[in-house]
């Protein structure tokens, strides 16, 4: 039986934990470059931008899947056996 995710919302709180996850990994990088090593304004842009944008993209599927499965093993959000009046069992 294949579980229909359509009504399950995750919000914003992927892209929160996105911005924090690539944050925390982004910063202390440009940190370390830029106080170790002289780079022109330009090289910096073209190397941490794009960095930061793919992993961006490429974290916010898995995390958007692990915001559903955390609803799902608390029963939040329509996961829940006994839906709230209006609607329909699945």
């Amino acid at each position: 039986m294949r579980l229909d995710f359509t009504p399950h919302r995750a919000d914003d709180l992927p892209a929160y934990l996105v911005i924090v996850i690539v944050g925390h990994i982004v910063v202390p990088a440009v940190l370390w470059i830029e106080s170790n090593y002289t780079t022109p304004v330009w090289i910096s842009f073209a190397a941490y931008l794009p960095f930061t944008f793919l992993a961006s993209l490429a974290l916010l599927q898995p995390v958007k899947g692990a915001v559903v499965g955390l609803q799902w093993a608390l029963r939040m959000h329509g996961f829940d056996e006994n839906p709230p009046d209006g609607i329909p069992p699945v």
